[in-house]
């Protein structure tokens, strides 16, 4: 079964447009689920009179992207899961180009046309993408394409922390699943933006990722590890020098093996952006 999950916000002149082509082309046992993110448009008035036996709303106060599509993903029933932007900019009818383009593969990306947008933003996606092939595993052309196709299995892999919806692939990827590459068509959308200011920012969210994916993954590792060096370095130098020194290294290397420790305590508490396999 294959679920796809639309998070739309202030999006009510696309809505009819966006389920009544994607009720045409999706399979009959398929479910659309928008989930209306605060919208202070008509949203909820335009999708409460849509008679579509696939759709499936869910009504949420103002939250990020990230948390729209977790909530999606969590009332869903599909084994197949793919997300969409309700704004158009994506034809309906690639979640079906994608769907079939699957196979044995366990996560299905989007890459846009930009052919359209203007020379600056072209060259900024370029900028951008190169950026995030070098901090991850993950050899895609356009890791920000909202069009996308995973199973189950990942989704219930992914980390939903805020903003984190842009690096699903690259999460995905460096877990060692199967990716796969599509060109979709792209259509120009008024809110689309890009600018300089946005790869500085996406810089500093792929060192969080990274990090999430590695160091804060498992804590204990990289803060015992410090500790380790940091006592035995306390120690070799007491042997050769009579000073306050050492006393200081081998309480700092106490100190981060107990914040490894704390911060696997938290870890191990904190798993609200997993997703429960269905």
């Amino acid at each position: 079964m294959l679920s796809v999950i639309v998070p739309a916000k202030n999006e009510s002149k696309h809505l009819n447009e966006l389920i009544s082509r994607l009720d045409a082309c999706l399979p009959e046992d398929s479910e659309i689920v928008v989930v209306n993110n605060g919208s202070v448009d008509n949203s909820e008035e335009t999708l409460s009179k849509l008679s579509v036996k696939k759709l499936v709303v869910l009504n949420l106060k103002t939250s990020g992207k990230t948390t729209a599509i977790k909530k999606g993903i969590e009332v869903s029933k599909g084994n197949i899961i793919a997300t969409i932007d309700a704004d158009l900019q994506y034809d309906p009818e690639s979640v079906l180009t994608l769907y079939f383009r699957m196979g044995n593969s366990d996560f299905v990306n989007g890459w846009r046309d930009f052919s359209e947008y203007p020379f600056t933003k072209r060259q900024v996606s370029k900028v951008y993408n190169w950026i995030y092939r070098q901090f991850f595993r993950a050899s895609i052309h356009d890791a920000n394409c909202g069009l996308k196709i995973f199973t189950r299995e990942v989704a219930s892999d992914l980390i939903y922390r805020e903003g984190y919806h842009r690096y699903f692939v690259a999460v995905a990827s460096e877990l060692g699943y199967k990716i796969t590459e599509v060109s979709v068509p792209l259509h120009k959308s008024e809110k689309s933006s890009y600018g300089t200011g946005r790869i500085f920012k996406g810089i500093f969210d792929m060192i969080s990722v990274k990090l999430s994916m590695t160091i804060l993954k498992q804590p204990i590792i990289f803060f015992g590890t410090t500790s380790i060096v940091l006592i035995i370095s306390g120690i070799l130098y007491s042997l050769l020098e009579r000073t306050w020194l050492p006393s200081i290294i081998i309480v700092s290397g106490f100190v981060a093996f107990m914040f490894g420790l704390l911060a696997e305590m938290i870890m191990n508490l904190n798993d609200e952006w997993r997703i429960e396999k269905k």
